[in-house]
């Protein structure tokens, strides 16, 4: 776990590729958005919209612990919608 995070604290986010104009959401990158899952465990996770195509959902988060991130979901099980 913690050699995990600090790989991912070393190393930036790879430029998001994927994005898919005419994705459902409407949303496009750059759009702060919210991510939570359909069934369970519904908290909403914030950040701004990288990908969002028939397969996945990439969100980026800017934090003190980890600075850049992107944070990958599945398409299906997730909701996106704007912040």
């Amino acid at each position: 776990g913690e050699e995990a995070l600090q790989a991912a604290k070393a190393a930036p986010p790879a430029k998001p590729m994927g994005h898919d104009p005419a994705d459902p959401s409407g949303l496009p990158p750059g759009a702060a958005v919210t991510v939570r899952a359909d069934d369970y465990g519904r908290d909403p996770i914030e950040g701004r919209l990288a990908v969002a195509n028939a397969e996945r959902i990439v969100i980026a988060r800017e934090g003190e612990a980890l600075g850049a991130t992107h944070v990958h979901f599945p398409r299906v099980g997730y909701l996106l919608a704007a912040a």
